[in-house]
């Protein structure tokens, strides 16, 4: 694990860090309510171009609305598809929330998220108690840059103030480790929840 003793900010993704993140109960709810089995099995709803533009704030969830409609040929309500939109979002990682408590006593908090202001909006209004732990946040949307763009750390970094080097960067995402890791973050990788839980270990040891 990595030398905490350099380290001024604690920066973490959202999905599959802070938050747990299935994406197959979004995909079974429409199924449902549209009444289409296969939209279940519908593996790539939505252009990758298209959701990365939305996540860089260059498009609204109208357009990703009409994509699955005309994908589908379906129509969809706009109060479902914010309502499954969201379905994705599980619940907060085990353990993660005691993290943040003790952390924020000796480090920075910050979230560098790739996400969309439906995705943000939901879990301010239904995990204020987690959000408030944080000093503060970076997103895709807001920042109209993606990891693992070098931009979108570079600008996180500035804004924070410190050198990547005072920074502790986990993520998911492996490119997005690499990318921050270029730059000079301290990096942690959590490929798997399992993963994330040993980190929590390890961090609630160093501020124990």
């Amino acid at each position: 694990m990595i030398n905490l003793s350099h380290i001024k900010v604690l920066l973490f993704d959202l999905g599959n860090v802070i938050f747990e993140i299935n994406r197959q109960r979004t995909l079974d709810y429409f199924a449902e309510i549209l009444d289409d089995p296969r939209i279940g099995k519908d593996t790539d709803p939505l252009p990758m171009d298209v959701y990365f533009r939305f996540e860089k704030g260059q498009i609204d969830y109208y357009v990703l609305m009409r994509h699955l409609e005309d994908r589908w040929q379906k129509k969809i309500r706009e109060e479902d598809f914010i309502h499954g939109f969201n379905l994705e979002i599980v619940r907060p990682v085990a353990g993660v929330e005691e993290l943040l408590r003790q952390a924020k006593k000796s480090f920075h908090l910050s979230v560098l998220s790739n996400t969309n202001a439906v995705h943000i909006d939901s879990v301010r209004g239904k995990y204020p108690e987690i959000i408030s732990h944080f000093h503060t946040f970076f997103t895709s949307y807001e920042l109209q840059s993606r990891k693992p763009e070098e931009e979108i750390f570079r600008t996180t970094a500035h804004r924070l103030g410190v050198e990547p080097e005072n920074i502790l960067f986990m993520d998911d995402r492996e490119e997005n480790i690499r990318a921050a890791g270029n730059l000079g973050f301290a990096t942690i990788h959590v490929p798997h929840l399992s993963n994330m839980d040993r980190t929590i270990k390890y961090l609630q040891n160093h501020l124990s």
